[in-house]
Formats: C-alpha cells, sequence, structure tokens
C-alpha cells in the first residue's frame, strides 16, 4: 500500500530556506519556523504567531490536502487563508 504525502511535506525536496526565521507577531521574539508549521508558541511571551510563509492555497487543487490539512483547525486554516489574501 502506498501512502500518499504531500509534496510540499516531503523533507526529501527542502531547501535550506524551508526553514527560517521569523518575528513574533506579539513580542518581536525571533521564532525558528519550518515551512509546513502553521504556527509556533513564543517561549517570550506565550502566545502563538502565525507562520508567514505557510500558504494553504494547495488545499484547492492538490489530490492530497484532505489528508493534509484534515488535522489542521478549521478556524486555524481560516487564519492562515486571511493573512495570505491580505
Amino acid at each position: 500500500m502506498v501512502e500518499r504525502m504531500c509534496p510540499g511535506q516531503d523533507t526529501r525536496y527542502w531547501t535550506v530556506d524551508d526553514i527560517f526565521e521569523s518575528p513574533c507577531s506579539h513580542c518581536g521574539y525571533s521564532l525558528e519556523f519550518f515551512r509546513n508549521d502553521p504556527h509556533r508558541c513564543c517561549p517570550a511571551c506565550g502566545k502563538y504567531t502565525l507562520n508567514p510563509k505557510l500558504d494553504l492555497a494547495c488545499g484547492d487543487w492538490c489530490t492530497a490536502a484532505h489528508d493534509c490539512l484534515e488535522h489542521l483547525d478549521k478556524q486555524l486554516v481560516t487564519e492562515i487563508r486571511e493573512a495570505h489574501h491580505a
């Protein structure tokens, strides 16, 4: 049986740019993100910051999207999509 995986989640195809730092949107502390992290909890202030590079537009066309995105909270998906279309 072949397990389906989102091509964007497959770390064999990642580059050095797929792991990056971005400031916490609440306090400015530098957070490390992986390209597929939806958000990170800041150790400095305890609040969550959305991944500024995560784009879920692939969910509109990718055949693996249901398997990939089903574990995410629907409200979080909405917030991420709105942040990228703002």
